[in-house]
């Protein structure tokens, strides 16, 4: 203990890691700082003197006060620098500890009533990570341009409408301040990370038929992802499931595969344009298409679509939400088309139904005189 022989000790600053306290002696008041620190889920306490600003009764009295004016100051410094990451108290063990575990350490002592939306959130940014080919993930690697890679997989390519993709992003920064706390990374990465979206629309941009005929006939300079982007535009496929769908999944014409993102059986009846965009076939354990990350892969598009004039806000998410609209428009029922995607529950269409009756009425207002 510091003050084990029980002098008197006082409280000069109190901060959110540490505390300066001052303890009397025969020669004056030493002063020393107080580290509370979590390491590896652990509540420690660290000391230092400082011992070249010790309130010594030889000071004079204008001395003394300059000494704990400085301590204080110091200790504010160091405290700012904690709380942000930026001082090196913080373990480099802590750092290297496990981002994915840490969360799920962190859902099996949530509480709250939003725990159905923290373990969503997290289950978005492990289909994330996987999207990137990101196999694992230390504390040190948690930075603010991955956090806004993820903002924007949320807005774009998640599936999420309206507010939900703001509702999980900011359960994700609930969890990264808890990492913050626990020293698990340096500052706070998503701090200047925000995600803005219209309650009331849902606006992703829709591939007509014709959209995507102009897109099929514009060169692109990455084939493999041209051909997944249509095939997936046939087929209603997440990114993640069409970048990992393999040969042994395709039999007769019918593709049956588990989706990566709710684990759910799928089966989907190839037409004739997504079998010409398959020609080739390989060993069964093979991938069908060989893509490179995800990011790279929205590169191309935003090239591709731009190639092919196309006034569009394309994503790869907008060739699934295409599909499902396409298939309405076509006259599909809306339990077949909830099928098709791989929805249980019919509510996740409705939306497209919704969205084809706004295009029907604005296909109408188009031609007033």
């Amino acid at each position: 203990m510091v003050n084990k022989e029980n002098r008197p000790v006082r409280v000069l600053f109190k901060g959110n890691y540490i505390i300066l306290r001052g303890r009397k002696g025969e020669r004056g008041e030493s002063l020393y700082l107080e580290y509370h620190i979590v390491e590896n889920g652990k509540k420690l306490r660290k000391y230092e003197f400082l011992s070249k600003l010790a309130l010594l009764k030889s000071l004079s009295p204008d001395k003394r006060k300059e000494n704990l004016q400085f301590a204080i100051e110091e200790a504010q410094q160091r405290d700012s620098l904690l709380l942000n990451g930026e001082y090196d108290l913080i373990s480099k063990t802590s750092l290297k500890i496990d981002f994915i575990q840490f969360c799920e350490n962190y859902i099996s002592k949530y509480k709250k009533n939003d725990l159905k939306m923290i373990k969503a959130c997290v289950n978005h940014f492990k289909v994330f990570m996987k999207l990137n080919n990101i196999t694992s993930l230390q504390g040190k690697d948690i930075k603010e341009n991955l956090i806004f890679q993820y903002k924007e997989y949320l807005l774009n390519d998640s599936g999420l409408n309206g507010e939900s993709p703001n509702s999980y992003f900011r359960r994700f920064k609930k969890i990264l301040r808890q990492a913050q706390r626990e020293q698990l990374v340096k500052g706070d990465p998503a701090k200047d990370i925000t995600i803005k979206v219209n309650k009331n629309s849902f606006t992703k941009d829709v591939l007509s038929i014709e959209d995507l005929q102009k897109l099929n006939n514009t060169h692109c300079t990455n084939d493999q992802i041209k051909r997944a982007f249509l095939f997936s535009a046939m087929t209603g496929l997440r990114f993640v499931d069409v970048k990992f769908i393999k040969w042994k999944n395709i039999d007769k014409g019918v593709l049956k595969y588990k989706q990566e993102k709710t684990d759910i059986e799928n089966s989907v009846n190839l037409n004739k344009t997504a079998l010409s965009l398959i020609t080739e076939t390989g060993e069964p354990e093979s991938k069908v298409f060989t893509l490179p990350s995800f990011e790279y892969c929205m590169r191309v598009l935003k090239e591709w679509k731009a190639t092919a004039g196309l006034n569009k806000h394309i994503t790869w998410h907008v060739a699934r939400h295409s599909f499902a609209t396409n298939l309405l428009i076509a006259g599909t029922d809306i339990k077949t088309t909830a099928g098709l995607l791989g929805h249980a529950d019919l509510n996740h269409v409705n939306r497209y139904v919704r969205l084809v009756e706004q295009l029907k009425e604005d296909a109408v207002n188009n031609i007033e005189l």
